[in-house]
């Protein structure tokens, strides 16, 4: 007599990049840049190929804790740093938001690695300077 298996109701889950996800894929996209190491460099030195470094950055692929933590070593930060700027589902202010919003577009922003390396080069005298300045060519 042949035992069948129950079928195991499988929970519903929502499709698709979760947000976390996306964030965190955004932040090693942006670390490295910064780095100025290609997707191929990465894949090579975590073992990966460079398409599955596509996923992760993108988000549609969740990072497992062990590849993640080789990607911090790679990318030679904190996994911390990958998580700023996280949210909780808890209510924000209009102000949050809108600062969210900005750093998501920041991330994006192809000159946006540069620009950080080359800020924390600047005497804080200087980028008090570049602020007023920016603030003035921005309005």
């Amino acid at each position: 007599m042949a035992h069948r298996k129950k079928a195991v109701a499988r929970k519903s889950t929502t499709r698709g990049p979760q947000q976390i996800d996306i964030r965190v894929g955004s932040r090693i996209r942006l670390r490295r840049k910064m780095l100025r190491m290609s997707q191929t460099d990465l894949a090579r030195q975590i073992g990966v190929t460079f398409q599955q470094v596509q996923k992760y950055e993108k988000g549609s692929n969740r990072i497992g804790t062990s590849r993640l933590l080789q990607i911090c070593a790679v990318l030679k930060i904190g996994p911390a740093w990958l998580f700023q700027g996280v949210v909780s589902n808890s209510p924000r202010t209009e102000t949050a938001l809108h600062i969210e919003e900005a750093i998501a577009a920041f991330e994006k922003d192809s000159s946006s690695p540069r620009l950080m390396l080359l800020w924390g080069r600047l005497t804080p005298e200087l980028k008090k300077s570049m602020l007023k300045v920016m603030s003035l060519v921005a309005r």
